[in-house]
């Protein structure tokens, strides 16, 4: 991987003592695998609540190791009348216990105290949005003395292949209980809940016709089944032909844009009409960091070529040849005014200085001044319920010094991991120890993605905060060992002060990553502190 900005800087890998080092992208997780083991937990969580009192499968699901599996712990609900869903246990995260979840709603837009206990008759999954992530449960229906309980637990997922298909099932689920026109206009908003980043659903009749687009709504109405891409493959006709099989769902290539597309299909009937219907999400599994870097490399010598107003028409041309796939150019002045913009092409002309992004960050600023000052960067831009890594390189040409960029939405928890540690580093830098680990520790927070939240070590082992699990502040964990013995906490203190990078350990009967990097902080009395910023998630 190259980078070209501390965002994403991935510093040499030490191997200290016997500690097992990885790679940050040579271990993936395997989703099947973490179903499998769900499944087996909650299947065994029912079994053992009907074999034991209520406090006592209550004690154990929040003490007993045996209900820990990595991310996977037991989540125990009970429902209570008509508008109660309370949580009885949640694993050791005991902070959320008594909490009414009945109003919580699914990626499907149903509430839970509905969902849940439908779904959990028979066993099955259920989607829901946590601290900006998806995260899938198994759930099961029990009652139990007169009591209906549900028993749950699941993990978060950032695989672009998982988040399409969950996109796609989420609204399948939809017809039968919304009508059909709520569907199509909820599909069909371009800042709503069913784009994540470059991820988007569209809907169309088995005859072709266009009735949802997440992306361009301009298409609406349009018959597509003739639609073919640039190798003469008529895509719409073979998703059709997908949707009409007898399984109705399946995957399809094709080429959009100069990209290769992935892209899910399923079919749906609505069973108050009858109506066939095709859902249609993808993704684009060949952008990455190396085409991303390539794509600007050739927009900036277009610019030097074709001088800068013709760049700037092809750049902002939205079925030009400056698009590949999701991405595409932007040109800057120094003052923030929009010169190209391929994304958002309404924004020529506008000054965009004080914009922000999702989180709140002045992106625009950061930008302008870190190209400034360096001339090029990447900084990880919150857009669309994703991080999108934005690519930009100052350039000065006979027209004056401009800002050149683009960007992609990397999705991979190594990826997410390194935005978290990197951005909390700069806010530790920025505000100081105390209000950053006050920040950090936000449930909900922006320093919180998914199952990853910011721990914060000195380098004497000592525990600042560890997200959301308050009870391990001020504990020294210098001598903790893993579950084979590895002085773990010593080894991550270690390949921190030595540069950083990733370390795999054993804990909770799974292998956990944590991605680890040490930053200075100079106070008031100028007194240098450092200190060791990480996350992590379990394979």
């Amino acid at each position: 991987m190259k980078n070209t900005h501390y965002f994403l800087t991935l510093l040499p890998i030490l191997l200290i003592s016997s500690a097992l080092m990885c790679d940050d992208e040579d271990v993936e997780i395997n989703i099947a695998r973490k179903e499998k083991e769900a499944v087996q937990l909650v299947n065994n969580a029912v079994v053992y609540l009907n074999k034991h009192t209520l406090k006592e499968a209550c004690r154990s699901f929040t003490y007993d190791a045996q209900w820990r599996k990595g991310d996977l712990y037991i989540s125990l609900f009970e429902l209570i009348g008509k508008d109660a869903l309370i949580l009885l246990t949640n694993g050791d995260q005991t902070n959320r216990i008594w909490s009414n979840y009945a109003k919580i709603k699914s990626l499907s837009g149903a509430t839970l105290f509905n969902e849940l206990p439908t779904i959990g008759k028979q066993g099955g999954w259920s989607t829901y949005k946590k601290n900006q992530a998806l995260k899938r449960t198994y759930n099961k229906t029990l009652t139990k003395n007169d009591r209906t309980y549900v028993i749950a637990t699941g993990f978060c997922t950032e695989s672009p292949e998982n988040i399409t298909r969950e996109l796609v099932d989420a609204v399948a689920s939809q017809f039968g209980h919304s009508s059909k026109e709520d569907i199509f206009s909820r599909v069909s908003n371009t800042i709503g809940q069913y784009i994540i980043g470059d991820i988007y659903l569209m809907i169309f009749d088995l005859k072709g016709n266009m009735l949802a687009n997440g992306s361009n709504v301009a298409f609406i109405g349009q018959n597509q089944m003739e639609r073919t891409d640039a190798k003469g493959k008529k895509y719409i006709k073979d998703m059709i032909d997908i949707a009409k099989n007898k399984q109705g769902e399946g995957w399809i290539e094709f080429e959009w844009y100069k990209t290769l597309k992935k892209a899910y299909v399923k079919r749906v009937s609505d069973p108050k009409t009858d109506e066939q219907y095709m859902i249609v999400g993808g993704y684009y599994p060949a952008i990455d960091e190396t085409t991303v870097q390539e794509f600007l490399t050739r927009g900036i010598k277009h610019i030097k070529s074709a001088g800068l107003k013709a760049a700037a028409t092809d750049f902002s041309n939205v079925a030009g040849e400056f698009i590949e796939g999701g991405t595409k150019l932007f040109i800057y002045d120094l003052n923030g005014i929009v010169i190209a913009e391929g994304e958002y092409p309404t924004f020529v002309g506008q000054n965009i200085i004080t914009r922000r992004d999702g989180e709140g960050k002045p992106y625009i600023q950061q930008i302008i001044s870190t190209a400034k000052k360096s001339e090029k960067g990447v900084l990880p831009v919150f857009d669309k319920n994703a991080y999108k890594a934005t690519y930009f390189q100052l350039i000065d040409i006979p027209e004056g010094k401009y800002i050149v960029g683009t960007g992609f939405y990397p999705r991979s928890k190594s990826v997410i991991a390194r935005y978290l540690v990197h951005k909390a580093m700069d806010y530790l830098n920025t505000y100081g120890i105390e209000f950053a680990c006050s920040k950090f520790q936000e449930f909900d927070g922006e320093f919180s993605r998914g199952d990853m939240q910011i721990f914060v070590f000195d380098p004497e082992g000592t525990c600042y905060t560890n997200g959301i699990y308050w009870s391990m502040t001020w504990k020294n964990f210098i001598k903790e060992t893993d579950e084979n013995g590895q002085p773990y906490v010593q080894e991550l203190i270690a390949l921190a002060t030595k540069g950083g990078g990733w370390l795999l350990y054993k804990t909770r009967n799974a292998t956990r990553k944590i991605y680890v990097k040490a930053a200075e902080y100079k106070d008031a009395k100028g007194k240098i502190s450092t200190y060791i910023i990480g996350t992590g998630y379990f394979l």
